[in-house]
C-alpha cells in the first residue's frame, strides 16, 4: 500500500502556477524527520519535512522530481493532516542568495511527450511545457550556449570581462 501525502488543495498560490487535472498524491521515500534552518523558519520551530515523488494515481507509478514535503509538527504527520509545503528540492536553493550569479542560457532539451501533450507543444502552449518540465520529462542533452549578448549583460552587472559566446554539447 502506498503511503501517500494527502491532497494539497491550493497548489496554485503553494507553486505559482495554474495546474489543469486532477489533484496530484505523493509517495513518501522515508520517515520524516525534523528539519532546521532559515528556508524552514516560516514552518515552525518543531517543523518536520520528508522526501517524496509524485505518483500517477490510477497506475501507483512514482515519477517526476524529488521535493521535500513539510508539516508544522511530527503529530500533524501522524494525523495524515496535508503537508503545508511540497517544495522541488532544485527550488531549496534561494533565488536571493547574494553569493549566486544570475544568467541565461539557451539550453538544447529533449522532452519526453504523452500523446495529448504533442499538439500543445507544437502549438506553442507554455503551460503544458511547464507541466512536463516540472514532471522531469525534459533533459538537457543537446546544443547549448550563453549568447553574446547575455555574457555582456553579465559582464555589467558583476564587473566581469568574459567574452565570446560559451558553447556546450550535452
Amino acid at each position: 500500500m502506498l503511503h501517500t501525502v494527502p491532497r494539497i488543495d491550493d497548489p496554485e498560490s503553494m507553486f505559482g502556477y495554474t495546474r489543469s487535472g486532477t489533484s496530484q498524491d505523493y509517495i513518501l521515500l522515508g520517515p520524516p524527520s525534523p528539519i532546521r534552518g532559515p528556508t524552514f523558519e516560516k514552518y515552525g520551530d518543531s517543523c518536520v519535512g520528508a522526501y517524496v515523488v509524485r505518483v500517477m494515481s490510477q497506475e501507483d507509478i512514482p515519477y517526476g522530481p524529488v521535493c521535500l514535503a513539510i508539516w508544522p509538527d511530527s503529530e500533524l504527520f501522524g494525523q495524515g493532516s496535508p503537508a503545508c509545503a511540497v517544495i522541488e528540492m532544485g527550488q531549496l536553493i534561494s533565488k536571493n542568495d547574494s553569493a549566486l550569479k544570475k544568467t541565461w542560457v539557451r539550453l538544447g532539451v529533449s522532452l519526453y511527450l504523452k500523446d495529448e501533450e504533442v499538439e500543445p507543444i507544437m502549438e506553442g502552449d507554455a503551460e503544458t511545457l511547464r507541466e512536463v518540465l516540472r514532471d522531469g520529462r525534459g533533459v538537457p542533452d543537446g546544443d547549448s550556449y550563453v549568447p553574446s549578448v547575455t555574457v555582456e549583460k553579465f559582464n555589467k552587472e558583476y564587473g566581469t570581462e568574459y567574452d565570446g559566446e560559451p558553447e556546450f554539447c550535452l
